[in-house]
């Protein structure tokens, strides 16, 4: 409201200057610094909508550059540190990208030539990219880090004045600091469904995501299944090795879990040396396997305490599955799971247990799962 209030504030200054004002450059002025304003008021009110995603606010950000500036394209990367990759976020323009599902185009850092001295040098770049066409870059910083580029292109004909540049340069100020906040948020909704140790996702959101899912296969009159995991004679480990080595234990347990079930497939710690795992639109046979693969490679895992003497570590695992759940069977099938995993823990550990409709817990055989080959990025199933 106070930004419409502005505006119109602005806008009726404007026209009164135009009537009484008797000087022409004033008027100018008052114009330039009014479509600065007006453009600033723009951007906030695009950058304040609630239900976009970061991508569809800077799209939106960069459609509005392009086409007041009359540019000839216009571009807003993002620097992602972790993987030192340019992320094209928007394009707009006579040679306009288009991104599937708004993920974004990675590109090599050291692609374009400019963007990258933009982000290195961490000032702006303009150069010609022929006869005709200029291409201007503004790095987006956030005190001293470099967060992205706004990447603009046009005619020599239409070439950005100074004045311009300096708006530019604010909207790039304003760009950083909603980006940081952004990013601010998202770190803090990450933090708090995420457990400290593993990196996996917590009780808590386990709960929330199981409950949701199961409303989900009610739709589609499919299967759930949920495998509890628990770390075999953890307690005995932690007394001899101490807390601190059986930390570094279940963070290597939660790394293979993590990479030996589908990316689709919902990956928790339960608690304690307990975790789950939710996997939807399956089968008995194909949940077991999984759980067989998982309780193979932990099997199969070195483990070493800190002098580097070698430890046996297992895991037990039980199996709930529900056909085509109701709303609130969420409860019941965490206590199909637990009882499998209880039958697992007391006939002999280091086993997968399902619980069958009937009420019934069977063991399953051992399968002879592959083995999980380590490479540069991950563990890959032969």
């Amino acid at each position: 409201m106070a930004g419409i209030t502005l505006a119109n504030r602005l806008n009726d200054i404007f026209l009164d200057t135009q009537i009484k004002g008797n000087d022409i450059s004033d008027i100018e002025k008052l114009q330039e610094k009014y479509a600065k304003l007006h453009l600033h008021y723009q951007i906030c009110q695009i950058l304040l909508k609630v239900g976009l995603d970061l991508n569809s606010q800077l799209a939106e950000v960069n459609r509005i550059l392009t086409k007041k500036f009359d540019l000839v394209q216009g571009n807003i990367y993002s620097l992602n540190k972790e993987d030192n990759e340019l992320i094209c976020c928007a394009s707009c323009g006579d040679e306009r990208i288009d991104f599937p599902d708004r993920l974004g185009w990675i590109i090599p850092l050291n692609q374009p030539v400019m963007v990258s001295k933009a982000i290195n040098e961490k000032r702006e770049m303009i150069g010609h990219i022929d006869n005709e066409i200029i291409n201007y870059c503004l790095p987006i910083t956030h005190q001293t880090d470099v967060m992205g580029v706004l990447d603009l292109y046009t005619t020599i004909e239409k070439k950005l004045s100074f004045e311009t540049l300096i708006t530019l340069k604010t909207v790039c100020a304003q760009l950083s600091s909603h980006i940081e906040e952004y990013h601010s948020f998202q770190l803090a909704q990450q933090l708090a469904i995420t457990d400290g140790l593993t990196g996996l996702y917590n009780h808590r959101h386990f709960q929330e995501y199981l409950e949701n899912e199961i409303k989900a296969i009610h739709k589609n009159d499919s299967s759930i299944a949920l495998i509890l995991i628990d770390v075999d004679h953890f307690k005995q480990i932690n007394d001899r090795f101490g807390h601190l080595q059986g930390d570094q234990i279940l963070l290597k347990i939660a790394n293979i879990l993590r990479k030996g079930v589908r990316y689709k497939d919902f990956v928790a710690r339960y608690g304690g040396e307990e975790f789950a795992v939710i996997i939807s639109n399956t089968s008995h046979q194909e949940a077991a396997e999984v759980a067989e693969r998982l309780r193979k490679y932990v099997e199969n895992e070195q483990f070493h305490t800190e002098n580097q003497s070698p430890i046996s570590v297992t895991i037990s695992l039980g199996i709930g599955l529900l056909k085509k759940p109701e709303d609130n069977q969420r409860e019941e099938l965490i206590d199909m799971a637990d009882k499998a995993l209880y039958k697992a823990k007391n006939s002999g550990r280091n086993k997968v247990c399902k619980y069958s409709v009937d009420s019934t817990i069977e063991n399953l055989p051992l399968l002879i799962s592959p083995p999980l080959v380590k490479e540069q990025n991950g563990y890959v199933k032969t």
